[in-house]
């Protein structure tokens, strides 16, 4: 599979994705980009309020 760019008519013809996805399977697409974009901030939030980082229980560094 090679990945190249939309054709004019591919643009033309496009929807946008809540009226092609299922509303779940976007309610967690939504959950998983804002957890990824917060990135440290996130982590920084979680360990503010007493969370325990994924490495401190599983030591495997990544959160740490």
């Amino acid at each position: 599979m090679e990945l190249t760019p939309p054709t004019y008519e591919e643009i033309r013809n496009a929807r946008q994705l809540a009226t092609v996805l299922p509303e779940d399977a976007l309610a967690h697409a939504m959950l998983i980009a804002a957890t990824v974009c917060a990135g440290k901030k996130m982590i920084a939030l979680c360990r503010k309020a007493g969370a325990q980082p994924v490495s401190g229980r599983f030591g495997n560094g990544g959160l740490g």
